[in-house]
C-alpha cells in the first residue's frame, strides 16, 4: 500500500475531526500505513510530515506532528523486538516482510531530533516531548555504544550546554529529563517477553553496565570502577544541578525542579550508593523540608502541582524512601541512617504561638505538621517515617546486636529520633496520614512483646536494652489510639454512605492494632488504661459525647480479642475469663449495667453498643442474674425490636437476642422470662407497624424455639406445648388461607415466596428442641411436615418452596423420631427430584444423604424408590445444559458470521 505525504496529512487531518463523517476510514488507513508499510518507508514518510509540520503553528501540525513521533516511536519498538543481534546489525536478519529500521534511517532520526534541538526547534506541547524523549531512549537502545558511542555525552550537550539559548530555556532541559526518566523505564525497569526476551534483556543490561562504568572486562576482574568517572555520575550531576539551579525560582521554570527530582529517585534505587550518599546530595535533599508557614502566614498552595515547595517536598521524600529501603547489612545500614541524619530533620515539632507574640526558632531544615501543611506532604512524610522506622526496627531485632553493643546504642540513638516524628504523625489530624504509620507502630507492638519476653528471661539489663527500651512508649501509644478512635464530630454512623467508609475502614485498622497491643501488653497494664478511659468519661454517661464513649465502648467490646487462647484455656472463652478471673474488668462492666446511666443516652450507635458488650460479655448476667430483666426489657422495647425509625437497630437487635437466649438458655438463666418472653416476641412478630425484615424474623423464630426447647426454661410440657401451638398455629392457618386463594395461581412467584418464609419460619423454631423431645412437642412439629407436602405439592415449580421444603425436612430428621419422618419421605422426594433443575439438584442428593446417613437400614425402601429416578433426573439436567452451551456457540458463530 502506497502513501503520499499529502495522502497522509489529509488522513491525519480527517482522522483528529471526530464529526467528520470519514473519520473513521481516515483512522482505518493510517492504522495500515503503522502496521503494514515497510518501517523504513514508514520512517521517512515521518520525518519529511515533522520537517513540513515543525514550520507551522497550526492544530493540523500537531496532530500531524504526533501521528509522525508515534509513528516512529512505533517502528523503532517493533525494529527491537524482532531484532536477533544489536551487535552486529548485518546478522540481524529478519523473515519479517516490514523490516527493520536501518541504521542510516535511525542516524536520520537523530539528526533530526538533535539538530531540532539545537536549533531550538522545540515543541511547546508536554505530549509532544514526551514522544520525543522516548524515541531518544529508543534509538539509544538500538545503537548505543556500537553506533553511538557518545550518545550521553552529544545528548547532555545539546540539551544543557545551549540552553541559555534557548527560549523558553525550560523546554530543552525538560525534555532532557524525560530522556533519562524514560531510560529508566524502558532500560532498567522494563522486563520484556517473548521470543526476542533473551537479546533484549541482554542488551539492556549492557547499556545499564556500561553506564555504571561495568565494562565486560571490569566484570570479569571483579574490578569496582570510581563512580567519579563514570556516565551516570555526569547524568546525575546534571540532574541535582537542575534541581539546584530551578528550585528556588519563582517562575513557571521552577516546575523543573521536582521533575529533576523524580527522575534522581528513579536513578537512586540502581546506581552506585556512593553517589547517592554524597553531602551535596544529602543536604540538597534535606533543603526540600523546609516549613510551609513564616511567621504564622501560609507560605504554600493547596495542590502540590501548583506548589514548587511541596512537590519539592514529596519527591525529596520519596528520594530518600528508595535510598533507605536498598538492601544491605545491618551496619551499613545504621550508618546510613547516622550519615543522613534525615529523621531529626524531617518534622519540626516545635510551633509558633501568634497569639502570645511568641515567633518559634525554626530549624534550617524541617516541616511543622500543623493544620496549614499540605496533605500530600504530611502523608508522604508519614509513610518516609514508617518505611525509616519500619528499616531500623529491622536492624534493632537482629540477633547478632546483643552482642555488638556498639550497633545497639546506635540504633537504640536512631530509635530515640524516630519516636517523635512517628507519634508526630500518629497523631495528626488525617486518616491517610495515620494509616501510613500503622505498619511501623504494628512492628513496635512486635518489639515490644519481644522486650517483654526478655524481661521475663532476665535479659532486659543487659545487651540492647542497656541502650534504649521500648516499654517507655507504650501508654502513650494507648492513650494516642483512643484519641484517634474517635470519629469526626459530624460522622453520622451512616453504613451506606461512600463517604464515611474510609473513616469505618481506618477505625477497623486503627482496632487491629489495639487488639495487637492488647494480646502483647501485660494484661494489667491494658486493663488499667481500659478503666482510666472510662473514668476520664464525663458523667453522667446519658449524655457523655457520643465519639469519646463510642471510642470507649469499642475499646471495652474488641478487648477480649486480644486475650490469647493459651491464657484462657481454662475457661470456656476469652470473654468468661475476663468476667472472672479478671476483677477490674468485671468490676467495670458491672459498673455500666448497674450503676451508670448509659443506657439512656440518646444515641442509637451508643444503644446498640450497649447490647452488644451485654452478649459478648454475658457472663455478667450469670454471676448477676438480677441485671438480666432490665437488659430484656430495653433490648424488646422502643430502643431495641420496637426502635420506631432505625432499621438497622431492629435488626440487630433480633440477632443480640438470639445471641443472648443462646448463650443463657442451657444454664437456666432464662427460666424466669419464657412466658414473657415469649408473649413479647409473638407480639412484635404480630404487629403489622413494625417493618421488621423476614431475614430479621427468623432469628425471633429461632430466639422462640430455644426459649421452649431448651431443657430447664419450661418443666411443664403441658404449657410448653401450648405455646408451641400458639406460635405455629397462625402460620399454618396462614398456609391454608394462601393455598385456598383464588389468587394463587395468578401468581405463583409473589405467594411461592410468602408460603417460603412461612416454612422457613417453622424450620427456624424447630432449631431449639434437640433431639427426640417431648411426645406432645414431636406431634405439633409433625403436623408442619404435612402442611409443608402441601405447599409443594400445589407449587413445585417455584424454588423457594423447593429450598424451604428440604430445609424442613432436615430440621425435622434431626429432632423427630424415625417412624414420624419416614412416612412423609417418598412423597416429598418424588415431587422434589421430578421439579428440581440444575441449581437445587445438589440440595436434594444432600436430603437423600442425610436420610441415608440417619435412618442407614431403615431408610434402604424409601431411598430404593427415588435413586434410579434422581439418577435420570441428573442425566436429563446434563443433556439440558449440554444442550444450551451448544444452542449459545452456535448463536455466537451466526452472529459472528455477519459482522
Amino acid at each position: 500500500m502506497n502513501f503520499s505525504n499529502e495522502q497522509l496529512k489529509q488522513c491525519i487531518i480527517i482522522a483528529s475531526n471526530p464529526s467528520s463523517s470519514d473519520a473513521k476510514k481516515a483512522t482505518s488507513l493510517l492504522d495500515s500505513f503503522r502496521n503494514e508499510v515497510n518501517v523504513d518507508v514508514a520512517v521517512k514518510h515521518c520525518l519529511e510530515l515533522i520537517h513540513h509540520a515543525s514550520h507551522k503553528n497550526s492544530p493540523d501540525s500537531t496532530h500531524i506532528s504526533f501521528f509522525a513521533w508515534s509513528t516512529i516511536q512505533l517502528c523503532l519498538e517493533y525494529s527491537i523486538n524482532i531484532t536477533t543481534s544489536f551487535t552486529n546489525q548485518t546478522a540481524s536478519q529478519t523473515n519479517s516482510y516490514r523490516g527493520i529500521v536501518s541504521e542510516s534511517c535511525r542516524l536520520d532520526i537523530r539528526n533530526m531530533v538533535l539538530n531540532n534541538i539545537s536549533s531550538n526547534n522545540i515543541p511547546t506541547e508536554i505530549f509532544l516531548r514526551k514522544k520525543i524523549a522516548l524515541v531518544i531512549v529508543l534509538l539509544i537502545i538500538f545503537d548505543f555504544p556500537e553506533r553511538w558511542p557518545n550518545a550521553f555525552d552529544e545528548i547532555m550537550s545539546t540539551f544543557l550546554q545551549e540552553a541559555s539559548s534557548c527560549n523558553p530555556p525550560m523546554l530543552k532541559v525538560d525534555i532532557y529529563l524525560r530522556v533519562l526518566d524514560d531510560l529508566c523505564d524502558k532500560v532498567v525497569d522494563f522486563y520484556t517477553s517473548g521470543t526476542n526476551e533473551t537479546v533484549i534483556q541482554e542488551r539492556k543490561t549492557l547499556i545499564k553496565d556500561l553506564v555504571r562504568g561495568l565494562t565486560p572486562s571490569a566484570i570479569i576482574n571483579n574490578e569496582e570502577p570510581d563512580p567519579t568517572t563514570t556516565i551516570v555520575y555526569r547524568l546525575v550531576k546534571t540532574i541535582l544541578d537542575i534541581t539546584n539551579l530551578y528550585k528556588d525560582s519563582t517562575s513557571e521554570e521552577s516546575c523543573l525542579a521536582p521533575l529533576a527530582l523524580s527522575v534522581f529517585k528513579r536513578f537512586s534505587s540502581w546506581i552506585n550508593i556512593k553517589l547517592v550518599l554524597d553531602d551535596s546530595v544529602i543536604n540538597l535533599l534535606l533543603s526540600c523540608f523546609k516549613p510551609f508557614t513564616k511567621d504564622g502566614v501560609k507560605t504554600c498552595q493547596d495542590d502540590p502541582e501548583e506548589d514548587v515547595s511541596s512537590a519539592l517536598a514529596i519527591q525529596a521524600a520519596e528520594c530518600f524512601s528508595e535510598i533507605i529501603q536498598r538492601g544491605m547489612t545491618t551496619n551499613d545500614k545504621l550508618q546510613l541512617f547516622m550519615k543522613i541524619n534525615i529523621i531529626p530533620n524531617l518534622i519540626q515539632v516545635h510551633q509558633s504561638n501568634p497569639e502570645n507574640g511568641n515567633v518559634a526558632n525554626y530549624q534550617e531544615y524541617g516541616i511543622i505538621l500543623d493544620e496549614d501543611t499540605n496533605v500530600y506532604v504530611a502523608i508522604k512524610l508519614a509513610e518516609l517515617i514508617n518505611s525509616t522506622g519500619s528499616e531500623i526496627f529491622v536492624c534493632w531485632e537482629e540477633k547478632d546486636i546483643h552482642q555488638d553493643d556498639e550497633k545497639a546504642k546506635v540504633a537504640g540513638i536512631l530509635l530515640q529520633q524516630f519516636f517523635t516524628p512517628f507519634f508526630h504523625c500518629f497523631a495528626y489530624d488525617d486518616i491517610d496520614v495515620t494509616s501510613s504509620v500503622l505498619p511501623v507502630a504494628n512492628r513496635f507492638v512486635l518489639s515490644v512483646g519481644k522486650e517483654y519476653k526478655s524481661k521475663q528471661n532476665n535479659q532486659q539489663s543487659s545487651g540492647k536494652f542497656q541502650f534504649f527500651s521500648t516499654l517507655q512508649y507504650i501508654d502513650y501509644l494507648l492513650s494516642l489510639l483512643y484519641q484517634q478512635m474517635k470519629y469526626p464530630s459530624d460522622f453520622q454512623f451512616d453504613y451506606n454512605d461512600d463517604d464515611e467508609a474510609d473513616e469505618q475502614a481506618f477505625r477497623f485498622n486503627l482496632r487491629k492494632l489495639y487488639i495487637q497491643m492488647v494480646r502483647t501488653y501485660p494484661i494489667d497494664l491494658t486493663i488499667r488504661f481500659l478503666c482510666q478511659v472510662f473514668a476520664n468519661l464525663p458523667m453522667p454517661l446519658s449524655t457523655c459525647p457520643i465519639m469519646s464513649l463510642e471510642a470507649s465502648l469499642r475499646l471495652l467490646f474488641h478487648f477480649s480479642e486480644g486475650i490469647r487462647p493459651s491464657t484462657y484455656k481454662s475457661s470456656k472463652s476469652a470473654s468468661a475469663y475476663l468476667m472472672n478471673k479478671i476483677d477490674a474488668f468485671h468490676d467495670l462492666v458491672v459498673a455500666l449495667y448497674s450503676n451508670s446511666d448509659l443506657v439512656e443516652h440518646s444515641h442509637d450507635e451508643i444503644t446498640l453498643l450497649y447490647f452488644d458488650v451485654a452478649v459478648r460479655y454475658l457472663d455478667l448476667f450469670k454471676k448477676h442474674p438480677e441485671l438480666l430483666p432490665n437488659l430484656l426489657e430495653i433490648i424488646s422495647g422502643t430502643k431495641g425490636l420496637q426502635h420506631p425509625t432505625c432499621s438497622r437497630v431492629r435488626s440487630r437487635s433480633c440477632y443480640l437476642l438470639l445471641r443472648l437466649v443462646q448463650g443463657l438458655s442451657k444454664g437456666g438463666q432464662m427460666k424466669g422470662y419464657v412466658e414473657t418472653a415469649v408473649r413479647g416476641i409473638q407480639n412484635l412478630l404480630s404487629n403489622p407497624n413494625l417493618n421488621i425484615q423476614h431475614e430479621d424474623t427468623l432469628y425471633l423464630f429461632e430466639t422462640i424455639g430455644l426459649l421452649l426447647g431448651t431443657t430447664g426454661n419450661i418443666t411443664d410440657l403441658q404449657v410448653k406445648s401450648q405455646y408451641l401451638a400458639a406460635v405455629i398455629s397462625p402460620h399454618m392457618q396462614n398456609i391454608e388461607q394462601i393455598l385456598q386463594s383464588p389468587h394463587l395461581q395468578r401468581d405463583p412467584k409473589h405467594y411461592g415466596l410468602q408460603l417460603s418464609q412461612c416454612i422457613a419460619a417453622v424450620s427456624y423454631l424447630s432449631k431449639g428442641f434437640g433431639k427426640l423431645p417431648d411426645e406432645s412437642t414431636q406431634s405439633i412439629l409433625t403436623s408442619t411436615i404435612n402442611t409443608t407436602f402441601l405447599v409443594l405439592q400445589t407449587l413445585p415449580k417455584e424454588e423457594p418452596v423447593r429450598n424451604k421444603s428440604m430445609i424442613l425436612i432436615q430440621r425435622m430428621i434431626l429432632c423427630l423420631s424415625q417412624d414420624r419422618v419416614l412416612e412423609f419421605v417418598p412423597s416429598f422426594l418424588e415431587l422434589l427430584i421430578n421439579n428440581c433443575t440444575s441449581e437445587d439438584a445438589i440440595n436434594v442428593s444432600q436430603l437423600i444423604n442425610q436420610i441415608a446417613l440417619k435412618y442407614k437400614e431403615a431408610s434402604i425402601p424409601t431411598l430404593s424408590m427415588a435413586i434410579i429416578p434422581f439418577i435420570q433426573k441428573c442425566q436429563a439436567l446434563v443433556q439440558e445444559l449440554q444442550n444450551e452451551s451448544a444452542s449459545e456457540v452456535n448463536k455466537n458463530s451466526h452472529s459472528n458470521s455477519f459482522s
